[in-house]
């Protein structure tokens, strides 16, 4: 299976992205950083350093919409630097189909009551999802997503410029294309504040 991975990172107290290169499933280590400014170094040959401050959304839709243009892998992923892999077997062995929405590496606990039985299974939770840390992309959904109106118009007109997991699963909900999750979490989030200053909410961000 042949994946083009984008990791998006931003300015941190802690360098949680050369943790997240150095752990990375072989299945995901064709990747590129695409950094803000004032980031953790990383190395040049895989690096895209803004000029300007992007903000959350638009740094994220800059990792997607270059992956999509630089690449012809049928298969794209983005992924946050604050996040570990907990089970890169499991990761690897994934053997994704080609029309969904995503595959979601990571599955917070506030989905526990949702995700009953062990393994990938369909959810989506629309709006109020939680967590976007690691998606990986059929290409044509992720040019779907790119090329939907309601996404467009989040991408110009929200001016916070986040909830890149409400506007995602919201698309895919609309589309009618299957999201898929993983019991347990094959990675957690490690960021204790995230790249836009909230707080790490445990009882909701914790890996199920």
């Amino acid at each position: 299976m042949q994946i083009a991975t984008g990791i998006t990172t931003a300015p941190r107290s802690v360098d949680y992205v050369n943790g997240l290169l150095k752990n990375l499933p072989v299945s995901l280590m064709n990747c590129q950083v695409f950094a803000e400014p004032g980031s953790a170094a990383t190395p040049k040959k895989i690096t895209i350093t803004h000029d300007e401050k992007k903000g959350c959304l638009h740094n994220w839709d800059f990792a997607l919409r270059w992956l999509l243009s630089g690449s012809d892998a049928p298969f794209v992923c983005i992924l946050q630097d604050d996040i570990e892999f907990t089970s890169s077997y499991l990761a690897n062995k994934l053997d994704p189909l080609k029309y969904v929405g995503f595959y979601s590496f990571y599955t917070p606990i506030f989905y526990k009551s949702k995700l009953k039985k062990v393994g990938w299974q369909h959810f989506n939770n629309a709006w109020n999802s939680v967590g976007a840390c690691a998606l990986l992309f059929p290409r044509k959904s992720a040019e779907q997503l790119l090329n939907d109106n309601d996404y467009k118009n989040h991408l110009l007109n929200y001016k916070a410029n986040q909830q890149i997991d409400s506007i995602v699963c919201a698309v895919f909900k609309k589309l009618g294309l299957p999201t898929f999750y993983h019991r347990p979490s094959l990675c957690r989030h490690i960021g204790d504040v995230s790249s836009v200053g909230h707080q790490e909410m445990k009882h909701i961000t914790n890996p199920l």
